[in-house]
């Protein structure tokens, strides 16, 4: 049963809002088709300003919606092989209003890479996979032309390391990329230009460190990203590089305080020469960063979960300020902000999921939109 203000916000239209209301400014709920009980996005791309596309999953189905300037439509997916009897879509990337990538995984333990061209989604192939490798995941993708694209992942047994492959335009191939070490993952890509990409994630097992990687053009390199004094467990799961000279980064820390594990956001930014960490708001409380955008290079927001308050959680940064946290609606349940795109500084969307029962309740698509 639906409860709350969230339930109208959800079924009604009644959008839930934190915005000003005097200037209509600030982030609110979007309504979104709910089409099974248990559905999330993953993560969001908007081509025009009048056109977005996000991606997740719904009953073990891949799960595709579009904006179409005022509202939300879940879309006819691509057929998939008949034997596919799961999928899902990690990431999506909109180069031009006509040409879209998403990638994800099936049952087949392959990654699929899905594409859409004017007016329909095609197979474009299941993703190449290296001679003995048996499970594939891609998590990011960053198309900075639409004939060029760049997805990351891992690849698991044997190798258990970094996965990157290139779309030249007509076909997608494996790129040679560093594996600093046992339970290697990249989360997330951004190209700020086709010969300067950023790939950002993890390394290590059962411990872990962050990972930066950087394409010149020829070929990927790691760059050393600082990890919290202290830290147990510290990765990177977003990344959004402005220019070719900045570049933000962020994702979450795991400490140890009096005995007891916590989670804390991790920022951290390229200034050209080095990654270093920046100060966050509060990053000791229980607050996970899971995705940024930076629609310049003076400004930022970042999307997680305040899990200590079971809210949403957003962050922004403008230039000559520090980063500070946004009010953001949290409907309810555990709510989780898994994507965001920001095409200016006063248009964004965040997608993401709201769990209403832990046991086996409904789990429910939750967009968010900030108009400055």
């Amino acid at each position: 049963m639906l409860v709350g203000v969230a339930a109208l916000a959800l079924v009604s239209g009644l959008t839930l809002t934190m915005a000003d209301a005097a200037t209509g400014a600030g982030w609110s709920i979007t309504p979104t088709p709910q089409t099974s009980n248990r559905q999330g996005l993953n993560d969001v791309s908007c081509p025009s300003a009048t056109s977005c596309f996000a991606v997740g999953g719904s009953d073990g189905k891949a799960l595709i919606q579009k904006w179409s300037v005022d509202h939300w439509n879940v879309m006819a997916g691509a057929t998939l092989p008949a034997n596919t009897t799961y999928s899902s879509l990690y990431a999506v990337d909109c180069p031009s209003a006509d040409s879209c990538f998403a990638v994800g995984t099936d049952n087949s333990r392959k990654t699929f890479i899905l594409k859409w061209s004017v007016d329909h989604w095609n197979v474009v192939v299941r993703s190449p996979i290296r001679q003995g490798t048996t499970s594939v995941n891609l998590f990011g993708i960053s198309c900075p032309g639409t004939n060029s694209c760049f997805a990351v992942g891992a690849d698991d047994p044997p190798r258990y390391g970094t996965l990157i492959l290139h779309w030249n335009g007509h076909d997608w191939a494996v790129q040679s990329s560093p594996n600093p070490g046992p339970g290697t993952r990249l989360y997330a890509v951004s190209c700020p230009g086709r010969w300067h990409c950023y790939a950002v994630g993890r390394y290590g097992s059962p411990s872990a460190r962050t990972l930066a990687v950087h394409w010149n053009g020829l070929q990927w390199t790691t760059k050393a990203s600082p990890n919290h004094a202290g830290s147990r467990l510290s990765y990177l799961t977003g990344v959004s590089c402005p220019s070719l000279q900045s570049c933000f980064a962020v994702g979450t820390t795991e400490l140890s305080e009096l005995g007891a594990t916590v989670y804390g956001t991790l920022i951290e930014r390229w200034n050209g020469t080095s990654w270093n960490i920046m100060n966050a708001p509060s990053p000791r409380q229980g607050m996970i960063l899971n995705a940024v955008s930076c629609p310049s290079p003076d400004s930022c927001f970042a999307v997680g979960a305040d899990e200590g308050s079971g809210g949403t959680l957003v962050e922004r940064w403008i230039r000559g300020a520090p980063w500070f946290r946004m009010a953001s609606p949290s409907p309810d349940g555990a709510p989780s902000l898994r994507g965001v795109t920001c095409r200016d500084t006063d248009n964004c969307f965040a997608v993401g999921n709201t769990v209403i029962d832990f046991t086996n309740g409904p789990v429910w698509t939750l967009i968010e939109r900030y108009r400055g």
